[in-house]
This record gives structure tokens, C-alpha cells and sequence, in this order.
């Protein structure tokens, strides 16, 4: 079925996400730094992490993607700029945002947008 052919009553499922603007300072140089992230952020938010995938780019920056239960994320460094960005995909409620600005004090971060919503 073609999800505009879903009636507005019928339930849909909820997706949610949240995307952050990371200050790098000198972090999140190596492959095995972006791997340890992803990790960290499927624990903080309790979430399944099934595999890792990760590209060092030449001259610099590097690219990592979790594959979880409940969907996925993604990892993006621009080192150069001391720049990195996140993405965490859910199909399952995530933290607070009060929680995900506490897991990351430790970094400079700009909190893009967190929601919630229904899929059409």
C-alpha cells in the first residue's frame, strides 16, 4: 500500500530523530574515534547496534554509519573546519533532550532539531 493511501485515522509509526552540530577540538580524528562514537551513542540511547561502517577520507574528514534495530547513524567530520555533524534515525523513543545535551558535555554542541513524528 502506498502510505498516501493510508487513512488519516489509521496508526502510523513513529520516527524520530535528532541532529547535532559537533565542535571537534582536535577529536574524532581517526576512524577507530568516529567507531567509539557511534558505540557511545547506541548505549547512551539505549539503542541496538548492529554494525559499523567507516571512510577516512584523503586529505581529511571522515564518514561513519551505525546500523541499528531501530534504524541508524550517522557520523560526518570536516576536521579541517573542526566541524563534525550527527544524525540519529529511531523508530523508539530517544532521550530527552536534557539527556542528550548531558551525554555530549563534554563537546561543543549545537542541537539541530530533535522530533518526533508519524509517518504518511
Amino acid at each position: 500500500m502506498n502510505p498516501d493511501q493510508i487513512p488519516e485515522t489509521e496508526a502510523r509509526p513513529m520516527l524520530e530523530t535528532v541532529e547535532l552540530e559537533l565542535g571537534l577540538g582536535g577529536s574524532l580524528q581517526t576512524e577507530e574515534e568516529v567507531v567509539e562514537l557511534l558505540n557511545d551513542i547506541s548505549t547512551w540511547f539505549d539503542l541496538t547496534l548492529f554494525s559499523t561502517q567507516v571512510r577516512q577520507f584523503d586529505p581529511h574528514g571522515i564518514t561513519g554509519t551505525g546500523i541499528i534495530g531501530e534504524s541508524h547513524i550517522a557520523v560526518h567530520t570536516w576536521p579541517e573546519y573542526e566541524f563534525g555533524h550527527v544524525l540519529v534515525f529511531s523508530c523508539s523513543p530517544l532521550p530527552p533532550l536534557a539527556e542528550i545535551e548531558r551525554r555530549f558535555e563534554e563537546r561543543e554542541i549545537t542541537l539541530l532539531q530533535s522530533e518526533a513524528r508519524s509517518q504518511r
